[in-house]
């Protein structure tokens, strides 16, 4: 076997359009490719389950949907239905808002601003993401926290208790160029068999 194959790799070293084709030609391809991002630049996914159905709530929501960033999508019918969605990549954020975001329950903790009395809701609302682009996370979770923020407007930043919670849920995400490069070996080892 190993004399089979120092026979093939003198024929490939003589023959220099068969070495082009079946060693540079795949690493072209492989460089090309490899310079494109595919993945960035797209709107992300997301959900919102409101469990609240209050004036705050619904505009938190609206103002998500603003956000150039965001494709709302339809809510799924339960928070583990959407955790199952972003498991499967079908989804890429969900914001669950609790019963009671935006209203005045029993032991809220009210604080005043400049625009008139906010309310903090009893929980904070809950964001599943997933575990594939950390970047992409980080900045929804910015966003959705500077929305959520808006609750307690007028009050320091260290007094603030948390309005947001962020859950992270287990996805299983094959990067672009790993995808590319299975293909392109492929082709590789198609030429050379070929040649």
């Amino acid at each position: 076997m190993v004399a089979l194959t120092i026979a093939n790799l003198k024929m490939m070293a003589r023959n220099r359009q068969t070495t082009f084709w079946a060693i540079f030609f795949p690493l072209i391809f492989v460089v090309v490719f490899g310079l494109f991002d595919f993945t960035s630049g797209s709107a992300s996914d997301v959900a919102v389950i409101d469990l609240s159905n209050t004036p705050a709530s619904q505009e938190l929501a609206q103002a998500l949907g603003k956000i150039e960033i965001v494709s709302l999508q339809v809510p799924p019918d339960s928070v583990e239905q959407g955790r199952l969605l972003i498991a499967e990549g079908d989804l890429d954020f969900l914001v669950a808002i609790p019963a009671g975001f935006g209203a005045a329950p029993e032991g809220a903790v009210s604080f005043s601003s400049d625009t008139g009395s906010d309310t903090l809701p009893m929980e904070p609302v809950t964001l599943l993401l997933g575990t594939g682009d950390e970047e992409r996370n980080q900045l929804l979770a910015g966003i959705v926290q500077r929305l959520t923020d808006a609750v307690v407007l007028g009050e320091p930043e260290g007094s603030r208790p948390d309005t947001l919670v962020t859950q992270r849920v287990a996805t299983r995400e094959v990067p672009y160029f790993d995808l590319v490069l299975l293909g392109l070996v492929g082709m590789g080892i198609m030429a050379h068999s070929i040649i």
